[in-house]
């Protein structure tokens, strides 16, 4: 029986993929540190840097380890940057995306006793989620 042929692009896309789903085991058993060190792997996939919702996943992903770890103003930096990632491409997931993001932020900044700031984020996603129909025909 032949070889089945693997496509380059399939090879680009399942190995990001793979390296981000350790991370997601290791974080389940509490090993933050090592989940982090396969997240940056990840993000550093060619795949990643042109997928903005691959790369708001990981965005996603490292921030909350980051805060497990108590470093919250470097999750805070994490998630904007995701955040960033998700407003450059246009999907069908942007809006969650965004929602979670903001929802994220939010979580950080009570853990900081930031009220103003987590009230801030609270606002940004009721405001999203309140234009939801106009945000899903749109687009934007």
């Amino acid at each position: 029986m032949p070889c089945r042929s693997v496509k380059k692009e399939t090879i680009q896309k399942d190995v990001p993929e793979a390296i981000f789903t350790l991370p997601q085991v290791l974080s389940s058993v509490g090993d933050y540190t090592q989940s982090l060190e396969y997240i940056s792997l990840a993000e550093k996939e060619k795949y990643t840097m042109d997928n903005p919702v691959f790369y708001s996943e990981i965005s996603r992903m490292q921030g909350r380890l980051l805060s497990l770890l108590g470093l919250h103003q470097s999750a805070i930096r994490v998630f904007k940057k995701g955040i960033d990632q998700i407003q450059r491409g246009k999907s069908d997931e942007t809006l969650y995306l965004l929602s979670m993001a903001y929802d994220n932020l939010s979580g950080v900044h009570i853990l900081l006793n930031e009220s103003d700031s987590a009230i801030y984020y609270l606002e940004m996603n009721r405001e999203l989620l309140n234009n939801a129909d106009e945000f899903s025909s749109t687009g934007t």
